[in-house]
């Protein structure tokens, strides 16, 4: 599977004991811009078990990094993220519009109870 925490976590996602939300933090794990090399691990989630798997934004996109060295009642600059974008680029990369459906739909309504 994989190394470390990295398989345990894909055996619960398979088991069905975890849900793993992609977002746009989560897809900058490739080459910006695009972070096109993130496809290949959005598919693996989604081949080890697609009703697992939820999209969402990290909206308002506050940037943490921002807070080193600040009082906690600083304000802090949201960052110019397109979720648009991001969203078309994850569906392009599900390529199958009743997965995505699943994804962006059926399983948040399943977890949250709606």
């Amino acid at each position: 599977m994989g190394p470390g925490g990295f398989g345990s976590l894909m055996q619960l996602v398979i088991a069905g004991k975890v849900y793993i939300k992609v977002t746009h933090r989560f897809m900058q794990c490739g080459t910006a811009p695009r972070h096109d090399d993130c496809r290949s691990l959005a598919r693996l989630l989604l081949e080890a078990n697609a009703s697992q798997i939820l999209w969402g934004t990290d909206w308002p996109h506050t940037d943490s990094d921002a807070y080193a060295g600040r009082k906690s009642t600083d304000v802090s600059p949201f960052l110019d993220i397109d979720d648009g974008l991001w969203l078309n680029r994850f569906a392009n990369w599900v390529g199958d519009e009743a997965l995505l459906k699943k994804i962006l739909v059926e399983n948040p309504a399943r977890l949250y109870g709606f």
